[in-house]
């Protein structure tokens, strides 16, 4: 048997020579954003926030006592990705939830399932649900669970509504939720909560950006600092933005306090939304079937953004030149009403009614784009309203 010729030796030294200074770079990689983790610039910390602290523990290097505020997640404790809907609430009780420095509530939720898909209505206890809520954050609300248009909805119409509401989700996650937990309750009623964004959570949904993946990758992801590095920027790259307010500007206008920072006065990616649209669309008409196909009737409640319903202030006193922006936002609500025409849905955009009452008292956090107490009471009343006038509800309930 011959011998390696003499190149061949060198070159198997040379391959082997190079690997081990790939292997020891990695390594150094790895142990170096450990131990400079709360040192690194920018938006490194939160990014490779998750990641476990040995590949032998469950220590994260966000419960790390250096860890910087630009990598804290206020909703690490009870909210998650999941493969299914995109987002899903875990089962908490009485945890104090601060989202913003006005946005502070105590948060219980409940179990609908063995691996502990949650909502902050309790699963019923009877065969039917007369009256589900579908929608994100704006139906789950950034309030206490008595102060939520949901609870006030129910307690005002004497009806039992299970709040299936999921921050962070569009119309192809509530199609999910409703087949998966509601559908076999054949409730009377869905109430379906919508907001512009919902046409880009689809988009990213559809193109799954931000779900965990199974097998090696999803390993590496949680153990290796330097690929989940690599992997939150190449889907940077790669995503197409969903406009979300991350700054503050407050002012206070008519007696109302507001943060005029917005990325939906700046506009955006137009094909992602006509995508997102054409899938959130599709999502809604199918499950708007499938409620009547059970003996249920069902409503899609368009919202307006806090934009709109505080134009005037955001005319006067946004940069640049917001109208544009607002005019977009209001040919999207009109989109999706002629959706519902043309698809025989009801449908009820709160703009007209909402605008009305909104400088009786500030119906957004100061701080915040979601609705505080006070929003949520006239969000119930009004809605309560259209159900009755409707006859979507017993009258005299």
């Amino acid at each position: 048997m011959k011998s390696a010729s003499p190149l061949v030796r060198r070159l198997s030294s040379r391959l082997l020579i190079a690997l081990a200074v790939a292997l020891l770079t990695v390594l150094s990689l790895e142990v170096a954003l450990r131990l400079l983790y709360g040192a690194l610039p920018g938006n490194l910390p939160y990014a490779i926030r998750h990641v476990r602290l040995t590949p032998f523990t469950q220590t994260r290097l966000v419960d790390l006592p250096n860890t910087p505020e630009s990598a804290r997640d206020p909703f690490a404790a009870w909210l998650t990705y999941d493969s299914r809907y995109g987002r899903r609430v875990k089962p908490v009780r009485d945890l104090p939830v601060q989202l913003a420095g006005s946005v502070q509530f105590k948060l219980t939720t409940h179990a609908w399932s063995p691996d502990e898909v949650a909502f902050r209505s309790p699963p019923p206890t009877d065969a039917q649900l007369d009256v589900v809520a579908l929608g994100d954050s704006m139906t789950f609300c950034w309030v206490a669970l008595e102060d939520c248009w949901v609870s006030l909805l129910s307690r005002d119409l004497g009806l039992s509504i299970a709040n299936l509401g999921v921050p962070g989700t569009g119309s192809l996650s509530r199609a999910r939720i409703y087949s998966d937990f509601a559908q076999a309750h054949a409730p009377k009623l869905v109430v379906w909560q919508f907001l512009i964004n919902d046409h880009f959570e689809d988009y990213r949904d559809a193109h799954a950006l931000e779900r965990p993946q199974e097998g090696l990758g999803a390993w590496l992801d949680n153990h290796s600092a330097l690929y989940a590095l690599l992997m939150r920027a190449l889907e940077r790259l790669n995503r197409a933005p969903v406009p979300q307010t991350t700054d503050l500007n407050i002012v206070t206008e008519r007696g109302i306090t507001l943060n005029l920072a917005s990325e939906w006065l700046k506009g955006w990616d137009e094909s992602v939304y006509a995508e997102g649209r054409a899938l959130g669309m599709a999502a809604i008409r199918q499950t708007a079937e499938a409620v009547r196909a059970s003996g249920g009737r069902f409503v899609l409640i368009i919202l307006p953004t806090a934009e709109e319903l505080y134009r005037e202030i955001f005319e006067a006193r946004a940069p640049g030149d917001p109208r544009a922006g607002l005019a977009r936002l209001a040919a999207a609500r009109a989109e999706l009403s002629a959706f519902c025409a043309q698809s025989s849905i009801l449908c009820y955009d709160m703009y007209e009614a909402l605008r009305a009452r909104a400088y009786e008292q500030a119906l957004i956090y100061p701080d915040d784009k979601h609705f505080n107490a006070a929003g949520n009471r006239v969000l119930a009343s009004v809605i309560a309203a259209f159900l009755l006038e409707n006859q979507l509800v017993p009258a005299g309930e």
